[in-house]
Protein backbone atom coordinates (compact mmCIF):
# COMPACT_ATOMS: atom_id res chain seq x y z
CA UNK A 1 0.00 0.00 0.00
CA UNK A 2 1.09 3.78 0.04
CA UNK A 3 0.66 4.66 3.19
CA UNK A 4 0.52 2.50 6.92
CA UNK A 5 -0.31 3.59 10.29
CA UNK A 6 1.74 2.41 13.09
CA UNK A 7 -1.49 1.94 15.12
CA UNK A 8 -5.05 2.39 14.72
CA UNK A 9 -7.51 3.59 17.06
CA UNK A 10 -9.97 6.50 16.76
CA UNK A 11 -8.80 9.54 18.34
CA UNK A 12 -5.60 7.75 19.81
CA UNK A 13 -2.42 10.46 19.19
CA UNK A 14 0.60 9.50 18.17
CA UNK A 15 0.55 7.56 15.02
CA UNK A 16 2.83 8.50 12.27
CA UNK A 17 1.28 8.21 8.78
CA UNK A 18 3.19 6.61 5.81
CA UNK A 19 2.51 7.62 2.18
CA UNK A 20 4.75 6.49 -0.71
CA UNK A 21 4.99 8.52 -3.25
CA UNK A 22 8.01 6.20 -5.35
CA UNK A 23 9.22 2.67 -4.69
CA UNK A 24 12.35 4.64 -3.03
CA UNK A 25 10.48 7.63 -1.33
CA UNK A 26 7.77 8.44 1.02
CA UNK A 27 6.58 11.14 2.89
CA UNK A 28 5.95 10.99 6.99
CA UNK A 29 3.82 13.30 8.75
CA UNK A 30 2.04 12.80 12.86
CA UNK A 31 -1.22 12.15 13.04
CA UNK A 32 -2.90 13.74 16.03
CA UNK A 33 -6.43 12.21 15.50
CA UNK A 34 -8.34 9.72 13.10
CA UNK A 35 -12.16 11.31 12.58
CA UNK A 36 -12.70 8.30 10.70
CA UNK A 37 -11.70 4.97 9.28
CA UNK A 38 -13.71 2.96 7.14
CA UNK A 39 -15.24 1.26 3.55
CA UNK A 40 -17.18 2.47 0.73
CA UNK A 41 -18.23 0.35 -1.78
CA UNK A 42 -15.07 1.29 -3.55
CA UNK A 43 -12.90 2.27 -1.55
CA UNK A 44 -11.01 2.28 1.69
CA UNK A 45 -11.44 5.76 3.81
CA UNK A 46 -9.95 7.84 6.22
CA UNK A 47 -10.16 10.77 7.54
CA UNK A 48 -6.75 12.41 9.57
CA UNK A 49 -5.70 15.17 11.33
CA UNK A 50 -1.90 15.41 10.71
CA UNK A 51 0.50 17.81 12.25
CA UNK A 52 1.99 19.16 9.45
CA UNK A 53 -1.25 19.43 6.31
CA UNK A 54 -4.51 19.86 9.00
CA UNK A 55 -7.61 17.65 8.09
CA UNK A 56 -6.57 15.03 5.55
CA UNK A 57 -8.91 13.11 3.21
CA UNK A 58 -7.36 9.63 2.52
CA UNK A 59 -8.76 7.45 -0.38
CA UNK A 60 -7.35 3.54 -1.06
CA UNK A 61 -4.00 4.77 0.74
CA UNK A 62 -3.45 8.27 -1.29
CA UNK A 63 -4.11 11.74 0.34
CA UNK A 64 -6.51 13.52 -2.04
CA UNK A 65 -6.78 16.80 -0.40
CA UNK A 66 -5.86 18.22 2.93
CA UNK A 67 -6.61 21.39 4.92
CA UNK A 68 -3.59 23.34 4.32
CA UNK A 69 -3.48 23.69 1.13
CA UNK A 70 -6.44 21.87 -0.90
CA UNK A 71 -7.30 25.51 -2.69
CA UNK A 72 -4.10 25.37 -4.23
CA UNK A 73 -5.69 22.21 -5.75
CA UNK A 74 -8.84 23.38 -6.58
CA UNK A 75 -7.91 26.70 -7.70
CA UNK A 76 -5.66 25.77 -10.03
CA UNK A 77 -7.58 23.35 -11.04
CA UNK A 78 -10.78 25.71 -11.78
CA UNK A 79 -9.72 28.91 -12.33
CA UNK A 80 -7.14 28.82 -15.56
CA UNK A 81 -10.26 26.57 -17.10
CA UNK A 82 -13.26 29.04 -16.52
CA UNK A 83 -11.28 32.38 -17.05
CA UNK A 84 -9.97 31.00 -20.40
CA UNK A 85 -13.64 30.75 -22.11
CA UNK A 86 -15.40 33.68 -22.73
CA UNK A 87 -18.31 32.98 -20.60
CA UNK A 88 -18.89 29.64 -19.11
CA UNK A 89 -21.97 29.18 -18.03
CA UNK A 90 -22.90 25.67 -17.64
CA UNK A 91 -19.59 23.50 -16.35
CA UNK A 92 -19.56 19.68 -15.77
CA UNK A 93 -17.61 17.69 -12.63
CA UNK A 94 -16.55 14.15 -13.15
CA UNK A 95 -15.42 12.92 -9.13
CA UNK A 96 -15.16 15.96 -7.01
CA UNK A 97 -16.39 14.38 -4.19
CA UNK A 98 -15.16 16.97 -0.99
CA UNK A 99 -17.32 19.60 -2.83
CA UNK A 100 -14.65 21.95 -3.26
CA UNK A 101 -14.52 21.68 -7.33
CA UNK A 102 -17.69 23.17 -6.85
CA UNK A 103 -17.23 25.55 -4.56
CA UNK A 104 -14.54 27.31 -6.75
CA UNK A 105 -16.66 27.05 -9.95
CA UNK A 106 -19.60 28.94 -8.30
CA UNK A 107 -17.63 31.63 -7.07
CA UNK A 108 -17.64 32.79 -10.84
CA UNK A 109 -20.68 35.05 -11.86
CA UNK A 110 -21.51 33.96 -14.68
CA UNK A 111 -21.80 29.89 -14.08
CA UNK A 112 -25.92 28.99 -14.36
CA UNK A 113 -25.55 25.51 -13.81
CA UNK A 114 -22.86 23.15 -12.18
CA UNK A 115 -23.70 19.31 -12.14
CA UNK A 116 -21.58 16.90 -10.22
CA UNK A 117 -21.25 13.21 -11.35
CA UNK A 118 -19.65 10.84 -8.56
CA UNK A 119 -19.60 7.26 -8.37
CA UNK A 120 -18.95 7.36 -4.57
CA UNK A 121 -22.34 8.44 -2.48
CA UNK A 122 -20.56 7.36 0.90
CA UNK A 123 -17.47 9.56 0.26
CA UNK A 124 -19.57 12.37 -0.63
CA UNK A 125 -21.15 11.83 2.36
CA UNK A 126 -18.24 11.64 5.10
CA UNK A 127 -16.79 14.96 3.07
CA UNK A 128 -19.58 16.62 4.00
CA UNK A 129 -19.94 15.52 7.73
CA UNK A 130 -16.32 15.20 8.43
CA UNK A 131 -15.10 18.28 6.09
CA UNK A 132 -17.49 20.72 5.74
CA UNK A 133 -14.67 23.61 5.28
CA UNK A 134 -14.38 22.10 1.86
CA UNK A 135 -17.73 22.71 -0.01
CA UNK A 136 -18.59 26.32 1.49
CA UNK A 137 -22.40 25.53 1.20
CA UNK A 138 -22.58 24.48 -2.29
CA UNK A 139 -25.49 21.79 -1.38
CA UNK A 140 -27.65 25.18 -0.90
CA UNK A 141 -26.21 26.63 -3.76
CA UNK A 142 -29.11 26.21 -6.79
CA UNK A 143 -27.16 25.82 -9.48
CA UNK A 144 -25.51 23.23 -7.83
CA UNK A 145 -26.81 19.98 -8.70
CA UNK A 146 -24.98 16.20 -7.19
CA UNK A 147 -25.78 12.92 -9.26
CA UNK A 148 -24.42 9.38 -7.51
CA UNK A 149 -23.27 7.81 -10.78
CA UNK A 150 -20.50 6.91 -13.33
CA UNK A 151 -19.29 9.77 -14.95
CA UNK A 152 -18.42 8.17 -18.00
CA UNK A 153 -22.23 6.43 -18.16
CA UNK A 154 -23.52 9.52 -17.71
CA UNK A 155 -21.66 11.88 -20.24
CA UNK A 156 -22.53 9.00 -22.73
CA UNK A 157 -26.46 8.98 -22.25
CA UNK A 158 -26.75 12.76 -21.63
CA UNK A 159 -27.75 14.97 -24.48
CA UNK A 160 -26.13 17.84 -22.59
CA UNK A 161 -23.28 20.07 -23.37
CA UNK A 162 -21.03 22.03 -21.27
CA UNK A 163 -18.77 25.04 -21.74
CA UNK A 164 -16.26 23.11 -19.30
CA UNK A 165 -16.12 19.83 -18.28
CA UNK A 166 -13.43 19.48 -14.99
CA UNK A 167 -11.94 15.75 -14.61
CA UNK A 168 -11.53 16.04 -11.12
CA UNK A 169 -10.91 11.56 -10.61
CA UNK A 170 -8.30 9.36 -9.11
CA UNK A 171 -5.25 8.86 -10.66
CA UNK A 172 -5.35 5.96 -13.86
CA UNK A 173 -3.05 3.49 -11.89
CA UNK A 174 -5.38 3.85 -8.76
CA UNK A 175 -8.93 4.07 -10.20
CA UNK A 176 -10.00 0.50 -11.15
CA UNK A 177 -12.41 1.04 -13.51
CA UNK A 178 -12.07 4.40 -14.00
CA UNK A 179 -8.69 4.61 -15.99
CA UNK A 180 -11.13 4.63 -18.79
CA UNK A 181 -11.77 8.30 -18.16
CA UNK A 182 -7.93 8.79 -19.37
CA UNK A 183 -8.35 7.24 -22.94
CA UNK A 184 -8.36 8.56 -26.37
CA UNK A 185 -11.42 6.73 -26.61
CA UNK A 186 -12.90 8.93 -23.58
CA UNK A 187 -11.62 11.95 -24.97
CA UNK A 188 -13.06 11.81 -28.72
CA UNK A 189 -16.05 9.27 -28.28
CA UNK A 190 -17.78 11.31 -25.38
CA UNK A 191 -16.02 14.26 -23.78
CA UNK A 192 -15.28 15.89 -27.29
CA UNK A 193 -18.92 15.52 -27.99
CA UNK A 194 -20.50 17.05 -24.48
CA UNK A 195 -18.73 20.48 -25.13
CA UNK A 196 -20.02 23.58 -26.71
CA UNK A 197 -18.55 25.20 -29.68
CA UNK A 198 -14.82 26.57 -27.70
CA UNK A 199 -16.00 24.32 -24.56
CA UNK A 200 -12.78 23.69 -22.68
CA UNK A 201 -11.63 20.69 -20.74
CA UNK A 202 -9.19 20.18 -17.60
CA UNK A 203 -8.13 16.83 -16.04
CA UNK A 204 -6.24 16.23 -12.68
CA UNK A 205 -3.10 14.92 -14.44
CA UNK A 206 -1.27 13.44 -11.36
CA UNK A 207 2.72 13.96 -10.27
CA UNK A 208 4.34 16.43 -12.56
CA UNK A 209 7.99 16.71 -10.51
CA UNK A 210 11.24 15.20 -12.35
CA UNK A 211 10.85 12.27 -10.25
CA UNK A 212 7.28 11.12 -11.13
CA UNK A 213 6.85 13.19 -14.64
CA UNK A 214 7.41 9.70 -16.82
CA UNK A 215 4.91 7.49 -14.94
CA UNK A 216 1.27 9.06 -15.66
CA UNK A 217 1.58 12.79 -16.37
CA UNK A 218 3.49 12.64 -19.89
CA UNK A 219 1.35 9.71 -20.65
CA UNK A 220 -1.70 12.04 -20.07
CA UNK A 221 -0.37 14.89 -21.83
CA UNK A 222 0.89 12.52 -25.06
CA UNK A 223 -2.94 10.91 -25.39
CA UNK A 224 -4.73 14.02 -24.73
CA UNK A 225 -2.30 15.96 -27.77
CA UNK A 226 -3.74 12.99 -29.62
CA UNK A 227 -7.30 13.98 -29.09
CA UNK A 228 -7.03 17.56 -28.81
CA UNK A 229 -5.94 20.51 -31.19
CA UNK A 230 -5.15 22.13 -28.29
CA UNK A 231 -3.67 21.16 -25.14
CA UNK A 232 -2.02 23.58 -22.36
CA UNK A 233 -0.01 21.46 -19.68
CA UNK A 234 0.83 23.32 -15.93
CA UNK A 235 1.35 22.16 -12.47
CA UNK A 236 1.24 23.70 -9.14
CA UNK A 237 3.03 22.94 -5.76
CA UNK A 238 0.87 21.04 -3.19
CA UNK A 239 3.05 19.90 -0.21
CA UNK A 240 0.43 17.19 1.00
CA UNK A 241 0.79 15.15 -1.90
CA UNK A 242 4.48 15.13 -2.08
CA UNK A 243 4.96 16.32 -5.16
CA UNK A 244 4.15 19.23 -7.93
CA UNK A 245 0.53 17.87 -9.19
CA UNK A 246 -0.06 18.61 -12.69
CA UNK A 247 -3.24 19.37 -15.25
CA UNK A 248 -4.00 19.79 -18.68
CA UNK A 249 -6.30 22.27 -20.56
CA UNK A 250 -7.42 21.53 -23.62
CA UNK A 251 -10.04 22.82 -26.54
CA UNK A 252 -10.98 21.74 -29.77
CA UNK A 253 -12.14 24.59 -31.62
CA UNK A 254 -11.74 28.23 -31.70
CA UNK A 255 -12.92 30.28 -28.54
CA UNK A 256 -10.80 29.54 -25.61
CA UNK A 257 -8.44 32.71 -24.65
CA UNK A 258 -5.37 31.33 -23.54
CA UNK A 259 -3.00 33.92 -23.97
CA UNK A 260 -5.21 35.72 -21.04
CA UNK A 261 -3.65 32.73 -18.19
CA UNK A 262 -0.55 32.04 -19.86
CA UNK A 263 2.65 31.87 -17.72
CA UNK A 264 3.97 35.10 -19.98
CA UNK A 265 0.61 37.03 -19.39
CA UNK A 266 0.77 40.07 -17.44
CA UNK A 267 -0.27 38.94 -14.03
CA UNK A 268 -2.53 42.59 -14.00
CA UNK A 269 -4.64 41.14 -16.90
CA UNK A 270 -5.42 37.89 -15.19
CA UNK A 271 -6.13 39.87 -12.31
CA UNK A 272 -8.65 42.00 -13.88
CA UNK A 273 -10.42 39.18 -15.45
CA UNK A 274 -10.73 37.44 -11.96
CA UNK A 275 -12.26 40.71 -10.73
CA UNK A 276 -14.47 40.71 -13.84
CA UNK A 277 -15.53 37.18 -13.30
CA UNK A 278 -15.41 36.92 -9.22
CA UNK A 279 -16.71 39.72 -7.87
CA UNK A 280 -17.07 40.08 -4.36
CA UNK A 281 -15.45 36.74 -4.80
CA UNK A 282 -12.41 37.34 -5.42
CA UNK A 283 -11.28 38.03 -1.71
CA UNK A 284 -12.18 34.11 -1.18
CA UNK A 285 -9.10 33.31 -3.14
CA UNK A 286 -6.10 32.09 -1.56
CA UNK A 287 -3.86 31.00 -4.37
CA UNK A 288 -4.43 31.70 -7.62
CA UNK A 289 -4.69 35.64 -7.55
Amino acid sequence: GRCTLTKMALHKPCMNYYEYISETLHQVTKIEEVTFAGKSEFQEVLVLRTTDFGKTLVLDNKTQSALSDEFVYHESLVHPALLSHPNPKSVFIGGGGEGATAREILKHTSVEKCVMVDLDEKVVNICREQMPEWNAGVWEDPRFTCLYDDALKYLKETEEKFDVIIMDICDPIEAGPGWVLYTKEFYTETARNRLTPGGVLVTQSTACSLADVSQCFSVINNTLRQSFKNVVPYGANIPSFGSPWGFNICWEEQGADFERITANTDPAVIDSRLKERLGDKLSTLRHYD
